[in-house]
């Protein structure tokens, strides 16, 4: 059987009652064994792969359902009070403040390096791995491929992280069939894409080669790299509690995503922030429901970088507020021992 024939028999088991939300592949596995061919040709001719490998490797996987039923079902979609509810709990905190105190040297040496606080750190690796136990047990391979050529409103993403991929995997010397990470392709505790990998990852103490999957060293070089080089500004505030006026709820545009606006104008607009911050600092406002109260706030600089790993709002917040009751759970740890030891 050839890989051609073989392609389009796997295909169209596998896409047997799928639907899409933006386009409808009823009959379509030709379109995607074309796409599949079109990108093994791209990756011969730009990456000089070898072509019956490539071949090899699309033969032993299947477009996976489950992936576009993830990827339709974000957890980013659910209410406020759920989403932080699922990361900010005891034991996802008492597991932060565990993973500070032994990964202590590592932390310091990205805060001194990078610019970037050891809570927001250790928040990020919480709540995209809960510290390594939640890595993901999809094939990264057959994830990005089902995303590349069965995932329409996200083709040009996904087939750009496929590429990445095989570029890692070649530059890191591993097999592609045998990491397993995200439903999305994230790779290691820091759920990292391939792109990331191979642009932000750094090994820790000058190392030639960042391994996400069980280096904490690295793992926290890398987190700490990614912030300083997407725009993190160092000793500089993530957010403020905010107040504000029904003038300001309704006149103001919320785009939490966007820095549009200064502290100045929010502030004319009726939005009440206790900083002496510039009145020309950029900013932005916005609302969520906790418990069925209104909570108010207003994003700065930091918190747009935490956007860039993660564009979702809610992502942002809960970073911001696992990381300050992972820093108050250190905190009070260390004064127990403190009143034990004396």
């Amino acid at each position: 059987m050839t890989f051609r024939n073989k392609c389009v028999i796997l295909a169209g088991i596998m896409l047997a009652g799928l639907s899409f939300n933006t386009l409808t592949f009823a009959e379509n596995t030709t379109t995607i064994n074309d796409s599949i061919n079109q990108f093994i040709d791209k990756m011969v001719e730009k990456h000089h792969f070898d072509e019956d490998y490539l071949k090899n490797l699309f033969s032993q996987i299947h477009i996976d359902p489950l992936v576009v039923e993830k990827m339709n079902k974000p957890y980013e979609a659910k209410p406020w009070t759920e989403y932080k509810d699922f990361f900010i709990t005891n034991e996802r905190t008492n597991l932060g403040a565990q993973y500070w105190q032994q990964n202590a040297k590592e932390l310091a040496y990205a805060e001194k390096t990078y610019g970037v606080p050891a809570s927001i750190i250790v928040a990020i690796i919480g709540v995209e791995s809960k510290y390594g136990t939640k890595q993901g047990e999809f094939p990264i391979f057959q994830s990005l491929a089902t995303l590349a050529f069965n995932y329409p409103s996200r083709s040009a993403f996904f087939t750009s992280e496929l590429e990445n991929y095989l570029l890692l995997s070649q530059e890191q010397h591993f097999n592609p069939l045998t990491i397993k990470g995200s439903h999305a392709g994230a790779i290691g505790k820091p759920q990292f894409m391939p792109s990331s990998y191979r642009h932000y990852a750094v090994a820790y103490g000058g190392g030639k080669q960042a391994d996400l999957i069980n280096n904490d060293g690295d793992v926290i070089s890398s987190v700490a790299n990614y912030f300083k080089r997407n725009g993190w500004v160092e000793n500089q505030l993530v957010i403020l509690p905010a107040k504000a006026s029904e003038k300001a709820l309704k006149s103001i545009k919320q785009e939490p995503l966007k820095l549009n606006s200064t502290l100045g104008e929010l502030r004319n607009l009726g939005v009440t922030v206790e900083s002496k911050l510039p009145a020309d600092t950029k900013a932005s406002f916005f609302s969520v429901e906790y418990n069925h109260q209104p909570q108010y706030w207003v994003a700065l600089n930091n918190f747009e970088a935490i956007t860039r790993y993660n564009h979702n709002m809610q992502y942002a917040l809960v970073v911001y507020e696992f990381s300050k009751a992972i820093e108050n759970k250190r905190l009070s740890t260390q004064r127990e021992q403190s009143e034990q030891e004396s």
